[in-house]
């Protein structure tokens, strides 16, 4: 199968390092447990400031991987499928991190920058933006994280996964039906 993985908090944990510089620069003290909803502003002081430091060049620096990440994505190579990370925002360093860190293999993977993350062909797209898996024509798995806890995949026929060992056995069920 071919696999679609979004990068950030899915394989990178962006969300705690973006907090992270936030909260030194301002004294706060706002965890990703703190964020329950797609759009950050009403949970943090300096509200449109927060997106600011998605534009720091060095920002990918010190992001580190989402637990079970790097092993989760070695298990799909070795189970023969085809890793394609896509990411609807460009970083100049994001793709680097990714190499740092082990997960991207230039000899195996794609990567692919798309907002509209529809455009990318593959067989099952990860992703922790609800919009992104309820759209996605082929199968579509939500990875859990604090903004999206609200969402209800089972009602929309997608799948919902609370880890990266979660993940494999989700795929492993998707790929057992589509047998």
């Amino acid at each position: 199968m071919k696999i679609l993985l979004d990068v950030d908090d899915v394989c990178l944990d962006l969300l705690s390092e973006w907090l992270d510089r936030y909260n030194r620069e301002w004294g706060d003290n706002v965890t990703p447990e703190d964020i329950t909803e797609w759009d950050m502003k009403p949970f943090v002081k300096r509200g449109e400031r927060i997106y600011s430091y998605l534009n720091e060049i060095n920002l990918y620096s010190d992001v580190m991987s989402v637990e079970g990440a790097l092993n989760g994505i070695t298990k799909l190579r070795a189970l023969g499928n085809k890793i394609i990370f896509v990411t609807a925002k460009s970083h100049p360093f994001k793709l680097h991190r990714l190499k740092q860190l082990g997960m991207f293999d230039e000899r195996m993977d794609g990567y692919a920058v798309a907002a509209n993350k529809n455009l990318i062909d593959g067989d099952v797209l990860i992703d922790d933006n609800s919009a992104n898996v309820i759209g996605f024509p082929r199968e579509a798995i939500l990875f859990s994280r604090p903004h999206n806890t609200g969402i209800h995949m089972a009602s929309l026929n997608k799948f919902r996964a609370n880890s990266w060992i979660n993940i494999i056995d989700l795929i492993d069920e998707i790929a057992t039906q589509n047998l």
